[in-house]
């Protein structure tokens, strides 16, 4: 069929990211098995934080490497925006400090996990560029002694019923370019 996209959707991409900080988390729990889901307890106060993503913007990696205690899995996760005043991003960021994060997200094949967990943060990385449309980058990175751990979702009223939702609202960001 002219104009089709041929093939399954990539399981690179992400639909939906969402972080918390570390300080806001009490307790991460490991999967049994490979085939059930791990689980996560927020603190009475944490802050869900939505990530706004465009389609093909956000993508996942999970490497495994050698490390002193063994095997560890390098995690990058990373999306950029288009935003000629990227202010709101780059306050939000800024904002953030030095914190740690674990990331929630969901992929095009319908796929959860999550990213890090109490001990193994992930750190927020920012850039900009003036040479592609005012690209500001975004990316959490960092090392884990296990593989990604798969969730039930990622939607927080889903896995939380105590935590504040707060959505990044980048409304500077001209998601139609």
């Amino acid at each position: 069929v002219v104009g089709s996209n041929c093939g399954a959707p990539s399981s690179g991409y992400l639909t939906d990211l969402y972080v918390l900080a570390l300080e806001d988390i009490l307790y991460t729990q490991e999967p049994p098995t490979d085939s059930e889901t791990a689980s996560i307890w927020p603190t009475n106060t944490a802050t869900v934080f939505r990530l706004p993503l465009r389609v093909k913007t956000a993508t996942y990696s999970e490497n495994s490497q050698e490390a002193e205690g063994g095997l560890s899995y390098a995690v990058n996760l990373s999306t950029f925006y288009h935003a000629v005043n990227n202010a709101q991003i780059t306050d939000w960021a800024q904002e953030q400090g030095q914190k740690r994060f674990v990331a929630l997200f969901r992929t095009t094949t319908g796929d959860f996990f999550l990213a890090g967990d109490q001990e193994h943060g992930l750190k927020l990385n920012v850039a900009r560029s003036a040479t592609e449309k005012h690209l500001i980058s975004l990316s959490l990175t960092g090392s884990v002694p296990h593989r990604l751990w798969r969730l039930e979702s990622v939607d927080p009223t889903v896995l939380f019923d105590i935590v504040d939702f707060s959505p990044t609202d980048f409304s500077s960001t001209d998601f139609s370019q």
